[in-house]
């Protein structure tokens, strides 16, 4: 009935929702490695990431950043996009410990100037996050990734990949 029909429109919505809150999280985190100076870098992430999986993210993002420094020529993320992204299960669990995941599917773009050639690098990742509330608002405190995978991508005219 009327019940049942309202209960599943609120929970579409809250999925959305969920979704959008996630999707937005998600971008953030690869935001943080445009940044230069350390600070910046901790508090992008700190923005969108939580508890060990910050420390663990924050390390990975100022290790690519000093390996660029020492002239590694180290790629930079030139875009980011979902493919595709669900809630899985229930949504938030429950008023004391509100949370939820989502399984998602990204690629991420980036490029690598090396000795003045230019290589464009897409990588196609599939994943699983936990996203809670905690007192700055929601924010993703696990993650796995479940598969990662180049995917080919065409020469552009005049480069040599």
């Amino acid at each position: 009935g009327d019940e049942e029909w309202a209960r599943r429109l609120t929970r579409a919505a809250d999925e959305a929702e969920a979704k959008q809150v996630f999707v937005e999280l998600h971008r953030n985190i690869y935001r943080a490695f445009d940044r230069e100076d350390e600070s910046g870098i901790y508090d992008a992430l700190a923005a969108s990431v939580d508890g060990k999986l910050l420390d663990r993210i924050y390390a990975e993002v100022y290790e690519a950043l000093v390996m660029r420094e020492h002239g590694n020529g180290l790629s930079k993320v030139d875009e980011v996009e979902m493919l595709e992204s669900r809630v899985l299960g229930g949504l938030p669990d429950g008023p004391d410990d509100p949370r939820f995941r989502v399984r998602a599917t990204w690629e991420v773009t980036s490029s690598l100037v090396h000795e003045g050639h230019e290589h464009v690098r897409v990588i196609e990742y599939e994943g699983i996050y936990t996203v809670a509330m905690r007192e700055a608002g929601w924010r993703i405190v696990e993650d796995r990734i479940l598969s990662q995978r180049t995917v080919p991508v065409l020469a552009l005219p005049g480069s040599l990949s």
